[in-house]
């Protein structure tokens, strides 16, 4: 008889994990995760994220500061490895830390425009 080396999934309920911590977000009532192994402590995973956000006015306008909060904190299960902040029309960028520690980014903007986006990545 052969061996098969697949392990088989099973369903875990995502409301369950959530109430009680094992997830840090929460799902619809019934939501279901299928794993096929349990995780190791060693493993990785690299993944990357692009958001846009794009405001188009009628006419130019002056722009207040905006406070960015575009990345995740690092900690000792995370770690970033490349980020990038695109802005549009240019802005002064102050980076610190709330008290949590996340990364903030304060933009101030020295002129007008019709259009402001904000690209991170």
């Amino acid at each position: 008889m052969e061996r098969s080396s697949h392990v088989p999934s099973r369903d875990v309920d995502l409301s369950t994990q959530a109430a009680s911590g094992g997830f840090f977000f929460s799902p619809g009532p019934g939501a279901k995760l299928c794993r096929s192994a349990p995780r190791s402590l060693t493993a990785t995973m690299d993944l990357h994220l692009r958001h846009v956000t794009t405001y188009q006015y009628a006419g130019p306008v002056q722009f207040g500061p905006h406070r960015l909060m575009l990345r995740p904190r690092d900690s000792f299960d995370l770690r970033i490895l490349d980020t990038q902040l695109d802005i549009f029309p240019n802005a002064e960028l102050h980076w610190s830390h709330d008290v949590y520690g996340n990364p903030i980014c304060v933009a101030t903007f020295a002129g007008m425009a019709d259009r402001l986006e904000i690209t991170s990545g």
